[in-house]
């Protein structure tokens, strides 16, 4: 699947910069990106989202099994 897609696309500015940052946050860490994940949450427009994102992605993170 192509990460840019047409749906990608809002004429809302907000749907943009932070719903669209989310769900590809949410979609690297399903991917085992968690990583990538936090790179790219770390990019949401709205601080408070950024926020409460990040710190969910961080928490992931603690929890992950150390090899």
């Amino acid at each position: 699947m192509n990460e840019l897609s047409s749906i990608d696309y809002f004429d809302n500015e907000w749907l943009h910069t932070t719903a669209t940052m989310v769900r590809r946050a949410w979609n690297l860490w399903k991917k085992d990106g968690l990583p990538q994940a936090i790179e790219t949450a770390e990019l949401i427009g709205d601080l408070a989202w950024r926020k409460a994102c990040v710190e969910w992605l961080q928490r992931r993170q603690k929890d992950e099994p150390h090899t």
